[in-house]
C-alpha cells in the first residue's frame, strides 16, 4: 500500500477510511490504549484495507472515548473521557518521520494541540511533511468542551494556520474563529485566507459548500437527502475532495474540474447523514458515483409504466423516466432526438451497400413510415424470399407489412 494520506489524531479515522482507491495511507497514531477499545479500533481499520502498523498502543492510559447523542435533528451533542487519554501522550520521538516525508497528502486536525506532549508531536509531524513538500490539509474540527478556554482555542486553532495548503473549515467556526462576524460575507472568508494557502472550503451543511482560490471562488449545491446522523459527514467530505486530490493536485487550478471533485465529496457527506455512525456510514464510492448520476430520460411508444419497470429491475442502481413524446416534454431527450436523426442521416448518407442489383437506387427518403420515398423505396427494394437490403432493420415493425405476399421459408 503506498503512503497517500495520513491522520495523527484520533479523531479522523473517519476522514483517512473515506480515502478509497487514491490511495489510503498509513495511520500516523493514533496513539491508543492497549485496551479493548484500542483494539477494535486497530481492527477496524485493518478491516477497511487501512495500514494501521504505525499505530502506538499505550499500555499506561486509556483509549480516549466520544459519547454522542442525537437530537431529533439528526445533529449532535459530544461527551469526552480523556484525562488523560492515550492520544494525548504521543511523544515527538515516536513519530515515524521517514514515513511522514514519504506521504502525498498530510491531513490533521487541532485537537491534537491541546496538551502537551502531543501538542509538539503535531507540530514536528507537520513540519517534516511540510519540509518534504507534502501536501497539507487542515479540518480543525473545532470541539470547544476539549479547550480549556475559548480564546486558547481559538490561539491554538490560528498558531498552525498559515502551514496548510488547504484548510476546511464550518460557517460555526467562522464565526468563532472572527469573533462573531458573519460567515456568509465573502469579505469576512477571505480574512481566513493566508497567502501560501491553495484552497479553503467553507462546509454548509446540507446547502453544500464553498470553495476559495486565489483565482476563483464559488459554491457547490449539496445532495438533498433524509439526515439521520451527522456524525462523520465533515470526515467524509474531507475524505472526498482528499481523495480526487490524491489523484490530481491540478485540480486546484481547474474550475471546473474542482466544482466537480466539490460535488464528489458533498455526496460523500450527504450519503454519510442517512445512516448512523460515522464510520459504518462512510460509502463506497461506487455508492457515491451511482447516486450522481442524472435520471435517464426515454422516449416510448408503448407502456411508459412496464418499460420504466424493465428498466429499473435490470439497473436498479439508476433512476429511469419513461415517457411517450418524451422528446416534447425533457429538452435532454430533444436534444439526444435530434443528435441521432442527425446521426442516422449521416450514416444512410454515407452508406455502402453490399447488394449490387441493377435497380437498388439510394432515395431513401426520411426513414419515417409515412415518407411516401420511404415507402416507395420499401416497395420497390423488397425481396420475396430474402427481404430487404442490409440497410432496412428486419426488426422494425414496418417491415412486416411488406411481407404478407412473401414466400414462406422453413428453416431446420
Amino acid at each position: 500500500m503506498g503512503s497517500e494520506a495520513m491522520v495523527p489524531e484520533w479523531a479522523s479515522e473517519p476522514c483517512i477510511m473515506g480515502i478509497d482507491e487514491a490511495g489510503r495511507g498509513p495511520v500516523l497514531g493514533p496513539m491508543v490504549g492497549e485496551d479493548e477499545f484500542g483494539y477494535m479500533l486497530a481492527d477496524i481499520l485493518k478491516e477497511n484495507n487501512v495500514n494501521n502498523q504505525v499505530m502506538r498502543f499505550d499500555p499506561g492510559a486509556r483509549t480516549a472515548l466520544a459519547f454522542v447523542t442525537l437530537r431529533s435533528d439528526g445533529e449532535r451533542e459530544f461527551m469526552f473521557y480523556r484525562n488523560p487519554s492515550a492520544d494525548m501522550l504521543l511523544q515527538e520521538d515516536e513519530l515515524d518521520l521517514d514515513l511522514i516525508r514519504k506521504a502525498k497528502i498530510f491531513h490533521y486536525g487541532s485537537i491534537s494541540l491541546i496538551t502537551e506532549p502531543c501538542k509538539s508531536a503535531h507540530i514536528a509531524a507537520a513540519k517534516a511533511a511540510k519540509d518534504a513538500g507534502v501536501f497539507l490539509s487542515y479540518d480543525p474540527n473545532l470541539r470547544l468542551p476539549l479547550w480549556p478556554s475559548a480564546d486558547s482555542a481559538r490561539e491554538g486553532i490560528l498558531s498552525i494556520w498559515e502551514t496548510a495548503d488547504i484548510i476546511k473549515i464550518s460557517e460555526e467556526e467562522i464565526s468563532f474563529l472572527t469573533n462573531g462576524e458573519n460567515p456568509y460575507d465573502d469579505a469576512v472568508v477571505r480574512k481566513l485566507f493566508h497567502p501560501n494557502l491553495k484552497l479553503l472550503l467553507v462546509t454548509e451543511g446540507s446547502e453544500g459548500c464553498r470553495y476559495y482560490t486565489k483565482e476563483f471562488s464559488g459554491r457547490v449545491k449539496g445532495m438533498k437527502v433524509d439526515a439521520v446522523d451527522t456524525t462523520g459527514a465533515g470526515d467524509a467530505f474531507v475524505a472526498g475532495i482528499l481523495s480526487q486530490l490524491a489523484t490530481d493536485l491540478s485540480l486546484l487550478h481547474k474550475e471546473e474540474q474542482l466544482r466537480d471533485s466539490l460535488k464528489f465529496a458533498n455526496a460523500c457527506g450527504a450519503l454519510t447523514v442517512t445512516e448512523r455512525g460515522a464510520i459504518p456510514a462512510l460509502p463506497t464510492k461506487e455508492t457515491v458515483l451511482n447516486a450522481l448520476l442524472e435520471p435517464v430520460y426515454i422516449d416510448t411508444v408503448g407502456d411508459p409504466g412496464k418499460y420504466e419497470a424493465k428498466m429499473s429491475k435490470n439497473f436498479p442502481s439508476i433512476k429511469f423516466v419513461v415517457a411517450k413524446k418524451a422528446d416534447s416534454l425533457y429538452p435532454v431527450v430533444s436534444g439526444a432526438s435530434i443528435a441521432a436523426k442527425v446521426t442516422r442521416d449521416r450514416a444512410a448518407r454515407d452508406w455502402v451497400l453490399d447488394e449490387t442489383a441493377d435497380n437498388i437506387h439510394r432515395n431513401f427518403g426520411s426513414g419515417y413510415p409515412a415518407d411516401p420515398a420511404t415507402k416507395s423505396w420499401l416497395e420497390n427494394h423488397k425481396h420475396s424470399i430474402f427481404g430487404f437490403p442490409t440497410l432496412v432493420r428486419f426488426s422494425w415493425g414496418t417491415c412486416s407489412t411488406y411481407f404478407k405476399s412473401g414466400a414462406e421459408v422453413l428453416w431446420s
